[in-house]
């Protein structure tokens, strides 16, 4: 990912409305760009400074995609459709 993140991206990703837990992510994200200290981010949003220092890495890692919820579908053999 560039240097500077892109804010952009960030922000059309708040407004698409995303999980909740995803909007979190994004919004510890956008006060952390913003210059709002972790203390106040974890008072706001009730999350830990740890939530913070993972949503930064794994934004400044790989961008919005990487705050997306990762889901796995599990099919027993009972579950699956022909």
């Amino acid at each position: 990912m560039s240097e500077q993140p892109n804010i952009k991206q960030l922000s059309d990703f708040i407004d698409s409305n995303p999980d909740p837990r995803e909007q979190k992510r994004a919004l510890a994200i956008m006060m952390w760009i913003e210059g709002v200290p972790c203390s106040k981010i974890q008072k706001i949003l009730n999350v830990s400074a740890a939530f913070i220092s993972q949503c930064k890495a794994k934004f400044i890692k790989n961008g919005v995609e990487d705050l997306r919820l990762k889901y796995r579908l599990f099919w027993s053999q009972g579950d699956k459709q022909n």
